[in-house]
Order: C-alpha cells, then sequence, then structure tokens
C-alpha cells in the first residue's frame, strides 16, 4: 500500500513539473550580436536570412551610449543588428514574445518579415527616419514584454531576428538597446486533465482583472486557450476588465467573439467605473461593460434598475449555476457607500428566492476583497449557509477566505479571484461540476504554467453542494467513470422574478 501511494505521489509531482512553463528562450537578454554603427543605409535585403553579415562587428548587449552600456554605438541615426538562432521544431508553439530594453525608436524583424515597431512612425522606415517622442529613463532601466500570437513566420531550424535601432543624435544622450526572444509553448494537457474533463458534466471559469488585456497578452491568451480546451459552458468576470488612458484589446474580444460575446458575465467595478465615467468612485458608471455582450437581451438575466447588479442563471444536465453580481468598487473608501444598503438587501432578496436543493449552485460575486465582511452577522450568516461561492477580487493574488468563525469545512467556498495578465501569480478559477452526488472542483489555474494541471493542497477545493469541503485525492476522483456526453443545454427558467 505504502509503495502504491508513493508511486502516486511521484506521477502527482511529475504532473507538477512537466507542465511548469519550459524554457522557451531563444534569445537571452545581454547576448551577443552581429551589428552595424557605421552611419551608412543598407539596401532592404540586410533583413532576409541569407544576408552576409561576415564583417559586421560582434558584441554582447546592452548596447548603447550610456555609461552602463556593455557595448558602446557610435552617434549615428540608425544601428543595424543581426542574431541567428535555431529551433528544433515549431510544434506546440502558440506565440512568441519579445522583451525589449530601449531607449531609443526600434523596428524588429523576423526571417524577413517585420513583427514589431516601437517608437517609431507608421510607413516605410529608411536610414533617416527620426523616433517618435521617447520616454526618458536615465535612471531606470526596464525590459518591456511584448506578445505576438499570430503573423510571424517562425520556421524549424536557422531563423534571423533583425532590428534596426533609430536614435537621434541631438536629443538622445542616453540611448540604449536590447532584447530577449522567447516562443510560448502550450502542452498538450495532462492525461489528469484529461480524465477530469470527461468526468465533469461541464465545467466554467472565473477571471478578474486583466486591465483591458486581450489575447495579445500571453496570460490572457492562455487563460482563453484553455478556457476553450476544456468546453466551459460560460466565463464569470469580477471587474477590472478595463483600464482607463490605454488601449483595451479585451472590449473589441469580448464584442465579436461569439464565445466572450455570449457566454462572458462581467462585473462593473471601479476599472469600468473610472473608464466610463468620472472616476472610480463615479457608482455603477462601468455599466455600459454589460451592452458589450448584449446582457439585456439574455432571456436567463435579469438586471436591476440600478443597471450593474444582475441575477442570472445557467442550467446544463439538470444542475443549475445561479449568478449573483454586485457592485462594490474600491472607491469610495466607505463601504456604507461603495457597498451600500441598496445591494445588500438585494443579495439578501435574491437569495431568499432561490429555493436550494442538491443540483443547485450559488455564486455571488463582489469586487473588493473580503466584502463579506462588511455585512452584519445574520446576513452573513445566511449568505455562508446557502452561497457555495463566493469571490471576491482587488488585490490581484490568489488566495482562500475563511469566513465562518466555527468549522472552516463547511459552508461557502471564498475566493480572492487573483488576475490574468496583472499579477506575479496570474491566474484564474476554473471548475469542474459533478454528479451523483452534486460537487463542484475548485482549481486555481496558474498562466506561468505551460498546461493547465492538476493543482495541488491550497490550489485546489472540492465542495459538495450542501455538504462539506475538502482537498482533493485525485487518485479518489480520477477511478470514477466518465461522465456521459453531455447534451445541448435546456431551455432555463429564469427562478428569480
Amino acid at each position: 500500500m505504502h509503495f502504491k501511494n508513493n508511486i502516486i505521489l511521484l506521477t502527482f509531482a511529475l504532473f507538477i513539473f512537466l507542465s511548469e512553463s519550459v524554457q522557451s528562450t531563444l534569445v537571452q537578454k545581454e547576448s551577443a550580436w552581429k551589428y552595424l554603427d557605421s552611419g551608412k543605409a543598407l539596401s532592404s535585403s540586410w533583413i532576409q536570412t541569407d544576408f552576409n553579415d561576415s564583417d559586421w562587428q560582434r558584441n554582447k548587449g546592452m548596447f548603447g551610449n550610456s555609461d552602463d552600456a556593455a557595448t558602446k554605438l557610435k552617434p549615428v541615426t540608425t544601428t543595424y543588428f543581426r542574431k541567428k538562432f535555431k529551433i528544433d521544431s515549431t510544434e506546440n508553439i502558440h506565440g512568441i514574445y519579445l522583451d525589449i530594453l530601449l531607449n531609443a525608436g526600434v523596428v524588429v524583424y523576423l526571417n524577413g518579415k517585420e513583427i514589431k515597431r516601437l517608437n517609431m512612425p507608421d510607413g516605410e522606415i529608411v536610414f533617416s527616419t527620426m523616433p517618435e517622442s521617447i520616454e526618458k529613463r536615465s535612471e531606470r532601466k526596464k525590459y518591456q514584454n511584448y506578445f505576438i500570437k499570430d503573423g510571424y513566420n517562425l520556421k524549424k531550424g536557422i531563423n534571423i531576428i533583425a532590428a534596426e535601432v533609430h536614435q537621434n543624435r541631438s536629443a538622445d544622450k542616453n540611448t540604449w538597446f536590447d532584447l530577449q526572444f522567447s516562443v510560448l509553448k502550450l502542452n498538450d494537457p495532462p492525461d489528469g486533465i484529461k480524465k477530469l474533463d470527461s468526468l465533469a458534466v461541464y465545467s466554467f471559469s472565473i477571471m478578474s482583472d486583466n486591465k483591458g488585456y486581450g489575447l495579445e497578452n500571453m496570460h490572457m491568451f492562455k487563460c482563453d486557450h484553455w478556457i476553450r480546451e476544456a468546453g466551459d459552458r460560460f466565463i464569470i468576470g469580477l471587474g477590472d476588465h478595463v483600464k482607463d488612458n490605454r488601449p483595451n484589446p479585451f472590449l473589441p474580444l469580448i464584442k465579436t467573439d461569439s464565445l466572450w460575446h455570449n457566454h462572458f458575465y462581467p462585473n462593473v467595478a471601479d476599472g469600468e467605473n473610472e473608464y466610463w465615467g468620472e472616476d472610480q468612485a463615479d457608482w455603477g458608471s462601468g455599466a455600459p461593460i454589460l451592452d458589450y455582450v448584449d446582457l439585456a437581451n439574455r432571456s436567463h438575466v435579469i438586471i436591476r434598475s440600478n443597471k450593474c447588479e444582475y441575477y442570472a442563471l445557467e442550467e446544463h444536465e439538470g444542475i443549475k449555476v445561479h449568478i449573483i453580481q454586485l457592485h462594490y468598487s474600491d472607491s469610495p473608501k466607505d463601504p456604507a457607500i461603495a457597498f451600500n444598503e441598496s445591494s445588500r438587501q438585494y443579495l439578501m432578496d435574491v437569495l431568499d428566492r432561490i429555493k436550494k436543493t442538491d443540483n443547485d449552485i450559488i455564486v455571488v460575486l463582489a469586487h473588493t476583497g473580503p466584502w463579506v465582511e462588511q455585512l452584519n452577522e445574520s446576513r452573513k450568516k445566511k449568505l455562508l449557509s446557502k452561497a457555495d461561492l463566493i469571490l471576491g477580487a482587488t488585490t490581484h493574488w490568489y488566495k482562500r477566505y475563511i469566513f465562518s468563525r466555527g468549522n472552516p469545512d463547511s459552508g461557502a467556498l471564498a475566493f480572492n479571484t487573483g488576475a490574468v495578465g496583472n499579477s506575479g501569480d496570474s491566474g484564474f478559477l476554473h471548475i469542474h461540476v459533478l454528479k451523483n452526488p452534486t460537487r463542484i472542483i475548485v482549481q486555481y489555474q496558474q498562466t506561468k504554467n505551460s498546461s493547465r494541471i492538476l493543482q495541488k493542497e491550497e490550489y485546489a477545493y472540492l465542495k459538495f453542494i450542501n455538504g462539506k469541503i475538502t482537498g482533493v485525492n485525485w487518485d479518489q476522483v480520477l477511478k470514477r467513470k466518465s461522465a456521459l456526453n453531455p447534451s445541448k443545454p435546456k431551455k432555463m427558467k429564469l427562478l428569480i422574478q
């Protein structure tokens, strides 16, 4: 028996080890490049793989004219760089990303095709083209990451990455440049995850705080990829899905992509208020995000008259998920205003109207952290006894909350959802729904990994509906037979009128 348990533990440890992001960096920071700073223009052929750069100099980055540059560059308008690297296989590569250290203008090419330009004007670039305005950071050098999910032409074997760095000789007293090139490899999910997917009658995800990032962000790309891979029926958001004063590619994603447009349930939080209103404290002004997914036109959704809070119902395979979205912005700081009495009473009223059975899963969400603590004791008791999942956000870090002063293994499971692409612990909650008996497995899937994995200990919980909370014994869970192939979702009847 001990031998069998050791094998199980070894297999699980191997799951974790193999799923950590593999080393995918093909050009390291501060590596050696061929470069030419002769002050003369080159023909366009210099970016091609067969160009002869044998007479170019070769030195290590960082390049520039600052005091700490590893290789000093001449004060010419344009310096050309080329770097050769080899890749054995392009299988499972879903994108590339560049880490660029820059205080100049740059155009980057891969195998003769432009893949990125920074601080440079649109249109044709020639030797004399001046960079656009550059933010000066003479005392703070930081690599900026750029993810490119398509439009690149990486190939098996030898590849050439090239860059032309443009500096304004009269203005750029401190020019610097360095570049790291990596690929995003996403492995096929391990057998354990595939087995869990087949056991579940369905699955869904909860994500937050992506700050407007869309699929151009590699963490959001993984989140989207894994949601589709698992066949999630719907996605619940917990706010801060937009960011003021910068592009928000997440908005066209949820407006035009069928999965996100038809099956995403956003939360209105401070980020939304700031984007559409005066500031974060402009209560409820972020409601237009609901229009991006045409939420009011879904038959299974009831939006309050305040236009920013709502109830929704998802039913699949006879198991209902009741979604209660509340508005609690980080600002103003006074909870009596930010999470007002009307919202608190609305929560109680909705809970009262749900006739809870073992096939009813209640999910309650409000953006600002451990918001449950703002409820009085009787309201808190009702919420913790009836809800199954309670979610907050704000901190951008995954955390389990324990609000019950009695047995932490009973009542509702409560979490801070973390953040996608906006945290050192980037990730999202993935929920598998199982039946006979009805229960949910909740895991925090970290997007630093190269695939979804069976999470361990504090990152995975099993909750029996109307029953106890435990850790997950994966050996026991995965011994069960797979669920029947899910049928088409039934037409839902609203329980809240």
